[in-house]
C-alpha cells in the first residue's frame, strides 16, 4: 500500500490541509480530475470522476469486470473528497485523489472485526454477511490492473487476518500512468 507522501508526490495534493466542507483544491481539481460517461459497463448517463493518471487502469478494471462478473456492477463511485472511513481524525481517503473505486456499495458494506474473527473470503460465514458481494473473479480482475482490494489490505491472500474489511473498495497502488 502506498503512503500519503508518495501519493501526493505522484498525484498531487487535493487539499491535505482543507476540510471536507471546503472540498478539494480547485486548482488540483482542474489539473487532475476528469469526468467520463463512457466507462465500460457503467451507466452512460452518469458521470464517473477519477484522476487523469488512473483513467486507463479504471477502464481496464471495468472492462475485465464485464467478462469476470458479467452484469454484476450496478453502481460504482470513485472521487469523493473525504477522510478514510469518513472519520476526520484519519488521513484523506484514496477517493480524495480519485484513485479508488467502490463497487456496488449496498451489497459490499464495510465491517469491523476483532482481530482473528474476520471470515475467510467467500466462505459460508462470508456469504452470510455479503450474499451478493464481489466475486473472486472480479477481485482478480481488478488486482491484475494494479488495484489493492479492501477485503485484503495487506495483500497476503487472506481475509481472516483483517480487522476492517471493505469488499467494495479497490484502490490503484502503482505509481505509473
Amino acid at each position: 500500500m502506498l503512503n500519503t507522501a508518495d501519493i501526493v508526490k505522484f498525484y498531487g495534493d487535493p487539499g491535505l490541509k482543507r476540510t471536507e466542507a471546503q472540498g478539494e483544491d480547485p486548482a488540483w481539481r482542474k489539473a487532475n480530475l476528469r469526468s467520463y460517461k463512457d466507462m465500460p459497463g457503467l451507466d452512460p448517463t452518469k458521470w464517473f470522476n477519477c484522476h487523469r493518471l488512473v483513467e486507463r487502469h479504471m477502464r481496464e478494471g471495468f472492462a475485465l469486470s464485464m467478462t469476470a462478473a458479467p452484469g454484476y456492477i450496478q453502481k460504482a463511485g470513485c472521487f469523493a473528497f473525504r477522510h478514510m472511513r469518513h472519520k476526520v481524525t484519519m488521513p484523506l481517503s484514496r477517493h480524495a485523489w480519485g484513485i479508488a473505486v467502490d463497487i456496488n456499495s449496498g451489497d459490499n458494506a464495510a465491517r469491523y472485526f476483532k482481530r482473528g474473527d474476520a471470515p475467510k473470503a467467500w466462505s459460508e460465514e462470508w456469504l452470510k454477511i455479503w450474499p451478493r458481494g464481489v466475486t473472486p473473479s472480479l477481485v482478480e480482475a481488478w488486482r491484475s490492473c494494479g488495484f489493492l482490494w479492501g477485503g485484503d489490505w495487506d495483500a497476503n491472500g487472506a481475509t481472516e487476518d483483517e480487522v476492517y474489511i471493505d469488499p467494495m473498495h479497490f484502490e490503484y497502488t502503482l505509481l505509473r500512468p
